[in-house]
Protein backbone atom coordinates (compact mmCIF):
# COMPACT_ATOMS: atom_id res chain seq x y z
CA UNK A 1 0.00 0.00 0.00
CA UNK A 2 1.06 3.21 -0.81
CA UNK A 3 1.39 6.71 1.21
CA UNK A 4 -1.20 8.29 -0.47
CA UNK A 5 -3.67 5.67 -0.20
CA UNK A 6 -3.02 5.35 4.08
CA UNK A 7 -4.70 7.87 5.97
CA UNK A 8 -3.94 7.55 9.42
CA UNK A 9 -6.33 8.75 12.20
CA UNK A 10 -4.29 11.12 14.72
CA UNK A 11 -7.55 12.12 16.27
CA UNK A 12 -6.25 10.02 19.56
CA UNK A 13 -3.05 12.76 19.78
CA UNK A 14 -2.28 15.82 21.79
CA UNK A 15 -2.94 18.58 19.08
CA UNK A 16 1.33 19.09 19.54
CA UNK A 17 1.48 15.59 18.88
CA UNK A 18 -0.47 16.21 15.73
CA UNK A 19 1.20 19.05 14.75
CA UNK A 20 4.96 16.95 14.81
CA UNK A 21 3.26 13.72 12.45
CA UNK A 22 2.17 16.38 10.12
CA UNK A 23 5.57 17.78 10.27
CA UNK A 24 7.54 14.95 9.99
CA UNK A 25 5.82 12.63 8.06
CA UNK A 26 4.25 14.45 4.40
CA UNK A 27 3.62 11.59 2.79
CA UNK A 28 1.11 10.59 5.33
CA UNK A 29 0.02 14.17 5.85
CA UNK A 30 -0.14 17.90 4.73
CA UNK A 31 3.11 19.45 6.50
CA UNK A 32 1.92 23.04 8.42
CA UNK A 33 3.50 25.73 7.58
CA UNK A 34 3.61 27.71 10.69
CA UNK A 35 5.55 24.27 12.46
CA UNK A 36 9.40 23.96 12.39
CA UNK A 37 11.01 21.12 14.77
CA UNK A 38 12.50 21.95 18.18
CA UNK A 39 16.04 21.68 18.91
CA UNK A 40 15.85 18.53 20.44
CA UNK A 41 14.33 17.42 17.28
CA UNK A 42 16.78 18.57 15.30
CA UNK A 43 19.95 17.20 17.23
CA UNK A 44 18.14 13.78 16.86
CA UNK A 45 16.81 13.76 13.25
CA UNK A 46 18.65 12.13 10.79
CA UNK A 47 18.05 14.76 8.23
CA UNK A 48 20.40 17.17 11.11
CA UNK A 49 22.69 14.46 12.59
CA UNK A 50 26.26 14.94 11.81
CA UNK A 51 27.68 11.73 9.01
CA UNK A 52 29.09 8.91 11.23
CA UNK A 53 31.24 6.46 10.80
CA UNK A 54 28.80 3.66 10.54
CA UNK A 55 24.98 4.12 10.09
CA UNK A 56 22.87 3.92 13.83
CA UNK A 57 21.04 1.17 14.32
CA UNK A 58 17.07 1.07 13.40
CA UNK A 59 14.49 0.20 15.62
CA UNK A 60 11.92 -1.23 15.56
CA UNK A 61 9.19 0.87 14.22
CA UNK A 62 5.97 1.84 16.26
CA UNK A 63 2.55 0.70 15.19
CA UNK A 64 2.43 4.85 14.54
CA UNK A 65 5.35 4.62 12.10
CA UNK A 66 4.82 1.13 10.78
CA UNK A 67 3.96 2.63 7.04
CA UNK A 68 5.90 6.25 7.19
CA UNK A 69 8.30 6.44 4.79
CA UNK A 70 10.51 8.37 7.15
CA UNK A 71 11.02 5.90 9.24
CA UNK A 72 14.15 6.86 11.23
CA UNK A 73 11.88 9.97 11.76
CA UNK A 74 8.69 8.51 12.86
CA UNK A 75 10.15 6.48 14.89
CA UNK A 76 11.97 9.26 16.73
CA UNK A 77 8.50 11.02 17.13
CA UNK A 78 6.54 7.67 17.84
CA UNK A 79 9.04 6.92 21.08
CA UNK A 80 8.99 10.22 22.37
CA UNK A 81 5.49 11.03 22.25
CA UNK A 82 2.57 9.24 24.30
CA UNK A 83 0.79 6.11 22.25
CA UNK A 84 -3.07 5.59 22.25
CA UNK A 85 -2.11 2.44 25.13
CA UNK A 86 -0.16 5.06 27.59
CA UNK A 87 -2.52 7.72 27.64
CA UNK A 88 -5.40 7.45 30.91
CA UNK A 89 -7.65 4.99 30.20
CA UNK A 90 -11.45 4.98 32.03
CA UNK A 91 -10.48 1.69 34.92
CA UNK A 92 -13.36 -0.68 35.34
CA UNK A 93 -14.02 -3.87 37.13
CA UNK A 94 -16.27 -6.72 36.06
CA UNK A 95 -18.60 -8.99 37.68
CA UNK A 96 -17.21 -11.78 38.72
CA UNK A 97 -20.36 -14.43 38.64
CA UNK A 98 -24.43 -14.62 38.51
CA UNK A 99 -26.65 -13.25 36.17
CA UNK A 100 -24.74 -10.22 35.32
CA UNK A 101 -21.32 -12.04 35.02
CA UNK A 102 -18.62 -10.47 32.50
CA UNK A 103 -20.13 -6.88 32.62
CA UNK A 104 -18.05 -3.76 33.11
CA UNK A 105 -18.30 -1.62 36.04
CA UNK A 106 -16.58 2.33 34.94
CA UNK A 107 -14.23 4.12 37.69
CA UNK A 108 -11.86 6.17 38.50
CA UNK A 109 -11.58 9.18 35.51
CA UNK A 110 -15.52 9.68 35.32
CA UNK A 111 -16.22 9.30 38.94
CA UNK A 112 -12.98 11.17 40.23
CA UNK A 113 -10.55 9.82 42.63
CA UNK A 114 -12.15 6.02 43.83
CA UNK A 115 -10.14 3.59 45.54
CA UNK A 116 -11.41 0.28 43.35
CA UNK A 117 -11.48 -3.15 45.83
CA UNK A 118 -9.47 -5.47 44.86
CA UNK A 119 -10.08 -8.66 42.70
CA UNK A 120 -8.65 -10.88 45.38
CA UNK A 121 -10.89 -8.98 48.26
CA UNK A 122 -14.19 -9.20 46.42
CA UNK A 123 -13.35 -12.96 45.27
CA UNK A 124 -12.98 -13.57 49.55
CA UNK A 125 -15.82 -11.98 50.14
CA UNK A 126 -18.25 -13.71 48.16
CA UNK A 127 -16.36 -16.98 48.68
CA UNK A 128 -17.42 -17.32 52.01
CA UNK A 129 -21.07 -15.87 51.33
CA UNK A 130 -21.54 -18.29 48.21
CA UNK A 131 -22.52 -18.26 44.48
CA UNK A 132 -26.28 -17.94 45.49
CA UNK A 133 -27.44 -14.70 47.67
CA UNK A 134 -30.83 -15.69 46.54
CA UNK A 135 -33.41 -14.26 49.38
CA UNK A 136 -30.58 -12.29 51.51
CA UNK A 137 -31.04 -8.36 51.77
CA UNK A 138 -27.73 -6.86 51.30
CA UNK A 139 -26.85 -3.16 52.03
CA UNK A 140 -23.90 -1.18 50.92
CA UNK A 141 -22.99 1.19 53.15
CA UNK A 142 -20.11 3.01 50.84
CA UNK A 143 -20.90 1.83 47.43
CA UNK A 144 -18.61 3.82 45.44
CA UNK A 145 -18.18 2.24 41.99
CA UNK A 146 -21.05 0.08 43.27
CA UNK A 147 -19.15 -2.81 42.26
CA UNK A 148 -20.29 -4.67 45.71
CA UNK A 149 -23.77 -4.50 45.78
CA UNK A 150 -23.86 -5.13 42.20
CA UNK A 151 -21.61 -8.12 42.96
CA UNK A 152 -24.56 -9.16 45.50
CA UNK A 153 -27.02 -8.40 43.10
CA UNK A 154 -25.56 -10.39 40.48
CA UNK A 155 -25.71 -13.31 42.77
CA UNK A 156 -29.76 -12.79 43.55
CA UNK A 157 -29.70 -10.35 46.61
CA UNK A 158 -32.06 -7.55 47.35
CA UNK A 159 -29.57 -4.83 47.08
CA UNK A 160 -29.49 -1.23 48.55
CA UNK A 161 -26.66 0.90 47.93
CA UNK A 162 -26.33 4.07 49.38
CA UNK A 163 -23.15 6.66 47.63
CA UNK A 164 -23.27 10.33 48.53
CA UNK A 165 -21.49 11.21 45.96
CA UNK A 166 -24.30 11.97 43.45
CA UNK A 167 -21.99 11.54 40.23
CA UNK A 168 -21.32 8.03 41.23
CA UNK A 169 -25.05 7.42 42.34
CA UNK A 170 -25.78 8.19 39.04
CA UNK A 171 -23.21 5.83 37.22
CA UNK A 172 -25.07 3.11 39.37
CA UNK A 173 -28.44 4.02 38.65
CA UNK A 174 -27.18 4.39 34.95
CA UNK A 175 -25.76 1.13 35.21
CA UNK A 176 -28.91 -0.96 36.50
CA UNK A 177 -31.08 0.73 33.89
CA UNK A 178 -28.41 -0.59 31.49
CA UNK A 179 -28.32 -3.99 32.58
CA UNK A 180 -32.31 -4.56 33.14
CA UNK A 181 -31.28 -4.92 36.26
CA UNK A 182 -34.66 -5.17 38.15
CA UNK A 183 -35.06 -3.53 41.58
CA UNK A 184 -32.29 -1.70 43.45
CA UNK A 185 -33.38 0.67 46.52
CA UNK A 186 -30.48 3.22 46.10
CA UNK A 187 -29.72 6.25 48.88
CA UNK A 188 -27.68 9.36 48.77
CA UNK A 189 -27.04 9.89 52.48
CA UNK A 190 -24.16 10.34 54.90
CA UNK A 191 -23.44 6.41 55.81
CA UNK A 192 -23.38 7.45 59.44
CA UNK A 193 -27.12 9.38 59.48
CA UNK A 194 -28.54 6.52 56.70
CA UNK A 195 -28.00 3.49 59.69
CA UNK A 196 -30.48 5.08 62.61
CA UNK A 197 -32.63 6.41 59.44
CA UNK A 198 -33.10 2.94 58.05
CA UNK A 199 -33.54 1.30 61.52
CA UNK A 200 -35.95 3.44 62.57
CA UNK A 201 -38.17 1.41 60.06
CA UNK A 202 -37.76 -1.82 61.95
CA UNK A 203 -35.85 -3.17 58.48
CA UNK A 204 -33.13 -5.28 58.95
CA UNK A 205 -30.50 -6.89 56.92
CA UNK A 206 -28.31 -10.27 56.23
CA UNK A 207 -25.48 -8.59 54.98
CA UNK A 208 -23.90 -5.44 55.54
CA UNK A 209 -20.46 -4.02 53.92
CA UNK A 210 -18.80 -0.82 54.62
CA UNK A 211 -16.16 0.47 52.86
CA UNK A 212 -15.67 4.51 53.54
CA UNK A 213 -12.94 6.30 52.13
CA UNK A 214 -10.14 6.03 54.03
CA UNK A 215 -9.65 9.88 55.00
CA UNK A 216 -13.64 9.64 55.96
CA UNK A 217 -13.88 10.95 59.95
CA UNK A 218 -17.04 11.81 62.05
CA UNK A 219 -16.78 13.55 65.16
CA UNK A 220 -12.41 13.31 64.97
CA UNK A 221 -12.20 10.24 63.94
CA UNK A 222 -11.95 7.85 61.07
CA UNK A 223 -15.77 7.28 59.38
CA UNK A 224 -15.48 3.69 59.90
CA UNK A 225 -14.96 3.45 63.78
CA UNK A 226 -18.15 5.32 63.73
CA UNK A 227 -20.04 3.27 61.89
CA UNK A 228 -19.21 0.17 63.49
CA UNK A 229 -20.56 2.08 66.51
CA UNK A 230 -24.09 2.97 65.44
CA UNK A 231 -24.44 0.01 63.85
CA UNK A 232 -23.68 -1.76 67.31
CA UNK A 233 -26.19 0.58 68.49
CA UNK A 234 -28.96 -0.27 66.00
CA UNK A 235 -30.76 -3.13 65.20
CA UNK A 236 -30.27 -3.08 61.60
CA UNK A 237 -28.51 -6.36 61.39
CA UNK A 238 -30.23 -9.64 61.42
CA UNK A 239 -29.94 -11.96 64.54
CA UNK A 240 -27.95 -14.47 61.99
CA UNK A 241 -26.50 -11.59 59.76
CA UNK A 242 -22.96 -10.41 58.94
CA UNK A 243 -21.30 -7.13 58.73
CA UNK A 244 -17.76 -6.90 56.57
CA UNK A 245 -15.51 -3.53 57.45
CA UNK A 246 -13.15 -3.31 54.65
CA UNK A 247 -10.01 -1.11 56.16
CA UNK A 248 -6.55 -0.34 56.24
CA UNK A 249 -3.95 -2.72 57.79
CA UNK A 250 -2.82 0.85 59.88
CA UNK A 251 -6.40 1.18 61.12
CA UNK A 252 -7.08 -1.00 64.51
CA UNK A 253 -10.86 -2.06 64.69
CA UNK A 254 -12.19 -2.88 68.26
CA UNK A 255 -13.02 -6.44 69.11
CA UNK A 256 -16.63 -5.88 70.18
CA UNK A 257 -18.70 -2.51 70.31
CA UNK A 258 -22.34 -2.62 71.58
CA UNK A 259 -23.97 -5.81 69.83
CA UNK A 260 -21.88 -6.30 68.00
CA UNK A 261 -18.44 -9.07 68.32
CA UNK A 262 -15.57 -9.00 65.62
CA UNK A 263 -15.35 -12.78 65.07
CA UNK A 264 -13.22 -12.62 61.84
CA UNK A 265 -9.88 -10.40 60.89
CA UNK A 266 -8.40 -11.13 57.62
CA UNK A 267 -5.42 -9.31 55.53
CA UNK A 268 -5.17 -8.80 51.91
CA UNK A 269 -1.93 -7.08 51.26
CA UNK A 270 -2.01 -3.23 52.81
CA UNK A 271 -6.32 -3.93 53.14
CA UNK A 272 -7.99 -5.72 55.70
CA UNK A 273 -11.46 -6.97 56.46
CA UNK A 274 -13.39 -7.37 59.93
CA UNK A 275 -16.58 -9.31 59.80
CA UNK A 276 -18.69 -9.00 63.08
CA UNK A 277 -21.94 -10.68 63.93
CA UNK A 278 -24.59 -10.13 66.60
CA UNK A 279 -23.07 -11.44 70.02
Amino acid sequence: MTNEAFHPDFTYLPAIAQDAARYFCPGLATQPNHLAPSASAKARSPEYRPAQKFPPKRQSPSPFSHRCEHLDVATLISDTLHTPNAFPQELSVRIVTGTYRGRRIPSGNSLGDIRLTSTRLKEAVFSMLGPDLDGQTFLDLCAGSGQIGLEALSRGATVELNEPDRRRLSQIRSLLYEWRAGVAALHSAKAQALIPSVASENRRFDIIYADPPYHARYAGSPLLLGLIEALGESTLLNEDGLFFAQHQTELSLPESSGRLLRTQQRTYGNTALAIYQLA
